[in-house]
């Protein structure tokens, strides 16, 4: 939540911090509240992340045991080519067998579906 001890999460410095930490390519992912109930917060979070990351998504999932049974996160790339919602394209099928070998419940059909 924004107020209290996690207030500084929520501030630019955080994500300034976050981006200078970031390697080319780097992506970060930090819990963005829920959008039943804090579409206000959320719109202003990735807005924020949009003038520091060269690209910002927002992304959820439902989570039964939270409030309002979602919960939301702010995705953010140093790279203006990388995006989230679709898989990093790989050189060779070669690369996708070993990664495929190493994620047990992992498509890349169903990440760019998702």
């Amino acid at each position: 939540d924004p107020i209290g001890p996690a207030e500084s999460l929520f501030q630019p410095s955080f994500y300034e911090s976050m981006y200078q930490a970031l390697r080319p390519q780097g992506i970060i992912c930090v819990q963005a509240e829920c959008f039943w109930i804090h579409m206000d917060l959320i719109s202003d979070l990735v807005a924020c992340c949009a003038d520091i990351f060269d690209t910002a998504e927002y992304a959820s999932t439902m989570v039964p045991t939270y409030p309002c049974g979602q919960i939301g996160f702010v995705l953010g790339c140093r790279d203006r080519y990388t995006s989230c919602r679709k898989p990093i394209p790989l050189q060779s099928k070669v690369n996708q067998e070993a990664i495929l070998k190493q994620m047990k419940w992992y498509s890349f059909e169903q990440h760019t579906s998702a």
